[in-house]
């Protein structure tokens, strides 16, 4: 039963990720328009979409660990693992605004393509099921 959960994760992940991809090619299309310094804004974009990839990986990692807990233990390492994400994402936001080396603005735009994501993930499941002909039968 959980082996089914972790696999049904496993499908999840890839298609998020896939998601996270597409948002970024979108993003970084507008912004060869809208952007000044079309390298800073490429730069912030990436490391924010990897950024994202970090965190939905580092989440299905700590949902897969709090399965095999008991309630109490998982409600803690879902605490440590939620502040792990927050600092690496702060983190990397100060790294880009103290270097220069890419826009903190794009950065959260990259960042926002987990939620962007998330929101699409049914409507892109849909798809990849259609696709691989692998859908849940009633």
């Amino acid at each position: 039963m959980i082996r089914e959960k972790i696999k049904k994760f496993d499908e999840t992940l890839v298609i998020l990720i896939a998601e996270i991809i597409l948002y970024g090619i979108v993003a970084q299309v507008l912004g060869i328009f809208l952007a000044d310094n079309r390298a800073v804004f490429s730069t912030g974009l990436w490391c924010g979409c990897l950024a994202a990839v970090f965190m939905a990986v580092h989440m299905y990692h700590s949902i897969c660990r709090m399965l095999m807990l008991e309630e109490s233990d998982a409600a803690n390492i879902t605490r440590s693992h939620a502040v792990i994400r927050y600092l690496a994402v702060v983190g990397g936001f100060f790294l880009l605004f103290f270097t220069g080396i890419g826009s903190p603005l794009s950065y959260v735009i990259g960042i926002f393509s987990l939620k962007a994501a998330a929101y699409l993930q049914p409507f892109f499941k849909s798809i990849y099921e259609k696709i691989t002909g692998t859908g849940e039968e009633t």
